[in-house]
């Protein structure tokens, strides 16, 4: 009993709380405690775009790494010396990124620009800052839009 004593005392210490902020408590919240652990986060911009979607999970996945701009592309594999052609499979004309694959290529526009079309949206695909700043205003809500 003394050593649960001992270990939670370390605990609150931990959270930044003192023996008289204990005794000031009147009731204890385990979710306070654990929010005192934890530490402040700030909430990332495209959360909305990750935890809302109703993609599959494959989707939603890719859609995170390149969020993190952690998608392995050919130039991040060359980084590592995993392969030494970094040319876009695709056009073979620029090196492939994360900006070339999904907005630069000529393939990827011209399916961009027929998703678009389809969705009856009346812009051009921008590159990958500016999408996902207007992805994240139309995030809101839980319709099929958002």
């Amino acid at each position: 009993m003394v050593k649960k004593i001992v270990k939670a005392r370390k605990h609150f210490e931990e959270a930044g709380l003192q023996q008289n902020d204990l005794s000031d408590m009147m009731t204890y919240s385990i979710k306070k405690m654990y929010h005192k652990l934890r530490g402040n986060f700030p909430k990332v911009s495209w959360r909305k775009l990750i935890c809302n979607n109703l993609g599959f999970p494959k989707w939603i996945f890719n859609l995170r790494l390149v969020a993190h701009g952690k998608l392995l592309t050919r130039d991040r594999l060359a980084k590592w010396g995993i392969t030494k052609d970094t040319v876009c499979s695709l056009c073979d004309i620029e090196n492939e990124t994360i900006a070339h694959m999904f907005f630069h290529c000529k393939y990827s526009a011209a399916i961009w620009e027929r998703l678009l079309h389809w969705q009856e949206i009346d812009r051009k695909a921008d590159r990958w800052p500016g999408e996902q700043v207007w992805a994240e205003k139309l995030a809101t809500g839980k319709g099929a839009e958002a």
